[in-house]
């Protein structure tokens, strides 16, 4: 299970949580703009991504986690 977290551009978490067992996860209701995600696992790399939210539309990131050696 990783953890991922929405964090505005000065590092304010915004929200977090952990994946299911599947490695799936869902926020709700997170304002329209452009923050910060990022997914971390022990032993892994964490991966940042600063998707577009935007109002009423559901935005879908689908993140591989790769080990720390890989590049």
């Amino acid at each position: 299970m990783a953890l991922a977290e929405i964090v505005t551009t000065d590092r304010n978490l915004i929200r977090q949580i952990i994946s299911n067992t599947n490695g799936q996860y869902a926020f709700t209701n997170i304002a329209a703009g452009l923050p910060t995600a990022e997914f971390s696992f022990p032993g892994k790399q964490t991966a940042i991504r600063m998707p577009t939210i935007f109002d009423g539309q559901t935005t879908i990131l689908d993140i591989i986690l790769l080990d720390d050696e890989e590049e």
